[in-house]
């Protein structure tokens, strides 16, 4: 899948916020690549642009997000790149991520659950400037695997805003996250309370539940979670291994 980022507002204010603007620019020398100046001007492309750069081959866009100014429009910015791949006779499928929702997303989870830490399923989606857009605003990262812990600390990001969210992670990946500092890690079996008690004693961990949801278009309980009645044993099991547990989800 070929993924293009857009990013919306005018040159001047990056997303046309001033909390984004304080939020992000703020924070922007630190989070763009070596190779660009800390102005938004130098991390954005712009169609037509002769500096203009595909990213890894094969990809039909830039691997920079790409600034529209006030007159221009996602939409018509979308339609006509179609309208190319299609003269082209080329399907390849895309994705469009507009940063400016994924701002307005985090705001609106902060102004609804105030006292509550959003925390990111990198898998959902990694791109760069997503995670570093998210970075600066804060926000914490579930990760699933070394290779996401990796990418989420290149950015900068504190340990504790991450949690190791995988219940049946590698040896090496916990052997990673106990050197790395990453502290908060789930878990729903005695194995895995096993291996982390070797592996990391000095982990934070968070038992993950399994919930009734039958109503689900897409019921995932099954995949992953204790059941309800294995958690006093497993609760037992972690005390006796010396093990803190902290909370559940």
């Amino acid at each position: 899948m070929v993924e293009f980022l857009e990013l919306n507002g005018a040159q001047a204010s990056m997303i046309g916020r001033d909390w984004v603007q304080r939020a992000v620019l703020s924070r922007m020398p630190e989070l763009c690549p070596e190779n660009t100046s800390a102005g938004v001007s130098g991390m954005s492309t712009r169609p037509g642009d002769p500096k203009e750069q595909l990213g890894a081959a094969g990809n039909l866009w830039p691997s920079e997000p790409i600034i529209l100014g006030r007159e221009g429009s996602a939409r018509e910015l979308v339609l006509r790149k179609i309208q190319e791949l299609s003269i082209e006779g080329r399907q390849d499928p895309f994705m469009v991520l507009d940063l400016d929702v994924l701002v307005s997303c985090h705001q609106t989870f902060l102004q609804a659950l105030p006292q509550v830490q959003p925390f990111y399923a990198v898998k959902c989606n990694n791109r760069p400037w997503a995670l570093r857009v998210l970075a600066a605003l804060g926000t914490g990262f579930d990760c699933a695997s070394q290779g996401e812990l990796e990418q989420v600390l290149g950015l900068g990001v504190a340990p504790s805003r991450i949690i190791f969210a995988n219940p049946c992670k590698a040896v090496s990946h916990i052997q990673y996250a106990a050197r790395s500092g990453v502290q908060l890690l789930t878990f729903d079996s005695e194995e895995e309370l096993a291996k982390v008690a070797q592996h990391h004693p000095g982990a934070r961990l968070v038992l993950r539940i399994q919930t009734q949801n039958s109503q689900s278009t897409f019921p995932l309980n099954d995949k992953f979670g204790a059941r309800l009645e294995a958690c006093e044993h497993l609760l037992q099991a972690a005390r006796e291994l010396g093990l803190a547990v902290v909370g559940a989800s």
